[in-house]
Formats: structure tokens, C-alpha cells, sequence
């Protein structure tokens, strides 16, 4: 029984010392001195019997940690930051190509919904008032006039109220320069300008046109103004007053002209040599394309 008793104690002994390596709770080996010799709590016996013993011994020590226990482990400062410095690496990478994508898409989208909503108002204008060409909004202006400016405003109001505002979802409208303005629900602003030709002593201005130019980005100053952009904010959109095809184009694709032509035309080409507010075929090679942007598009 003693060699029990000691083996015990060495077992106690052994389970203090993992308390203390664990943090456990702290042991006092005092505790279990009176097991090796006389208990006075048990009269003239020597020793306790082995249930005492048991009892004592598990009211003293905690239960002993698993030694197999697996510390827990985290991420060092370093190891956090290395990771933040990559996350941001590949961010600095990938982020660009994708703003630019959205973009692009945001863009085609918002082109090909005007055109659509447009094209609708103007065939739904067409059949309440007849074709552009009986309309009673064109006439021929003179250049010599003092009001010549103001005469162009009210007759390019007088176009886009009467005949496209009552199908259109309108949340703006004004004028500026030559025209007038109209802002869409779908947040592009849709400009109405005349397009003509001067007589040869450029006493006379004949309308042979009306254009219609949209901007993503609230634009209605004059359709070549410097800030125009057509490869990626603006879309001139037009129709023939003079022609018995009254259908709503983008600029000049009445004529037949092909991909090549739109792309590279010297003067109004889709190109990155032609001054963005002067690439009014983008508009024309984006519908060509179906409505895709390749890759040799001048974004």
C-alpha cells in the first residue's frame, strides 16, 4: 500500500509540474504531504485508506491537460502585412482593366438604350403627324438676321417638344447656343441641333437635318465642342427632314459606308488620330459592330 501511495504522490508531483507549464491553476505539493505519513483527520491509522486517498487527491489537483493539445497559433504582424501588401499589389493590377470594363459596357448600354427609346418616340411621332418632311417645324433661315441664333433655339424647341417630348420620360429641359436640350430618365442628356447648308453668299441657311446628340455626362454645349468626347461620353444621333426616310440613324450610315470607312475617314473618324470631340463615326462603327466594342476601338 505505501508503494502505492508513493507512486501516487509521484503522480501528483508530475501532474503539478504540467499545471505550471499550462497556466493551469497553481499547485501546492503541501497539499499531499500528509498522504505519505500518519492523517491525523483518520485517528491511529497509519495510513488512509486508498478511497481517502483518491478523495484527497482529486479535491487537491485539477484534471490534468491533455498533453496531445495543440496550442493554438495566429498570424504574426509581419505575415499580415505581407499579405495586405500583395492584396494590394494584385488590386493595383487588376483594378484598372476592370473600372475600364465597366465602363465600356455602361457606355454601349446607355448608347444603344437612347437609340432605342428615340427611334421609338420618333416612329410614334411619325404616325400621329406624318413623315419629318410634311412637318411644320422646318423652314429655311435667314443668316443676315440679328436673331439668327434665337431663331435656331426656338425652332429646335419647337421640334423636340412637339414631336419627341410627349413619348419621351423627360426630367430636364433647356437651351443653350443652337439648341435645345432635353434630359432622359436614363440620365443622358439629348441635344437638338440643326444641320444644313449655306446658300453661296452664306446669306440663307437651308435645314437638311436634324441632329440629335446624346451625353452620358450632362454635355449640351455645341456638338464639336473641345469637351466633347464620342468615343466615350457622346453619340450623335440624326434624321433627314428633306427624305422620305425618316428613320432615326447614327452619323452618315444612310450612305452605305463601310467599317473601314467609318474607322478612318480623315475628318470625323473612329481613330485615335482624329481629336475626340470631331469622332462622330464611333457612334456609327459601334452600330456597325453590333453593338460590340473591338479592339481596335479608340477608348
Amino acid at each position: 500500500l505505501q508503494n502505492v501511495i508513493l507512486n501516487l504522490f509521484q503522480d501528483l508531483v508530475i501532474r503539478c509540474e504540467d499545471a505550471k507549464r499550462y497556466r493551469s491553476e497553481v499547485c501546492n505539493i503541501n497539499t499531499f504531504l500528509p498522504l505519505l505519513g500518519k492523517d491525523k483527520r483518520m485517528g491511529d491509522n497509519q495510513y488512509p485508506p486508498l478511497p481517502s486517498l483518491i478523495r484527497e487527491g482529486i479535491q487537491a489537483f485539477p484534471l490534468r491537460p491533455s498533453l496531445n493539445k495543440k496550442r493554438k497559433s495566429a498570424f504574426t504582424l509581419a505575415e499580415v502585412l505581407i499579405t495586405l501588401g500583395v492584396i494590394g499589389v494584385v488590386a493595383a493590377l487588376t483594378m484598372p482593366t476592370l473600372i475600364a470594363k465597366h465602363q465600356k459596357q455602361v457606355f454601349v448600354n446607355r448608347v444603344k438604350q437612347t437609340y432605342s427609346i428615340v427611334s421609338n418616340a420618333m416612329i410614334s411621332a411619325v404616325a400621329e403627324y406624318g413623315e419629318p418632311n410634311t412637318w411644320d417645324a422646318f423652314s429655311n433661315f435667314d443668316a443676315t438676321d440679328p436673331n439668327y441664333n434665337q431663331n435656331h433655339q426656338e425652332h429646335m424647341k419647337n421640334i423636340a417638344t412637339k414631336y419627341f417630348k410627349p413619348y419621351l420620360k423627360v426630367i430636364g429641359e433647356g437651351q443653350e447656343n443652337f439648341q435645345y436640350y432635353m434630359v432622359l430618365s436614363n440620365g443622358v442628356t439629348l441635344s437638338f441641333y440643326p444641320n444644313g447648308d449655306f446658300n453661296e453668299d452664306e446669306t440663307e441657311f437651308a435645314q437638311t437635318e436634324v441632329f440629335i446628340i446624346g451625353s452620358l455626362n450632362n454635355n449640351s454645349s455645341y456638338f464639336l465642342d473641345e469637351s466633347r468626347d464620342y468615343s466615350r461620353r457622346d453619340f450623335l444621333m440624326s434624321f433627314n427632314v428633306s427624305s422620305t426616310d425618316y428613320r432615326l440613324k447614327f452619323f452618315n450610315t444612310d450612305e452605305g459606308k463601310t467599317r473601314n470607312e467609318y474607322k478612318n475617314d480623315g475628318q470625323y473618324g473612329c481613330n485615335k488620330d482624329v481629336p475626340k470631340n470631331k469622332r462622330l463615326y464611333c457612334g456609327s462603327m459601334l452600330f456597325y459592330d453590333n453593338w460590340q466594342l473591338k479592339d481596335d476601338y479608340p477608348w
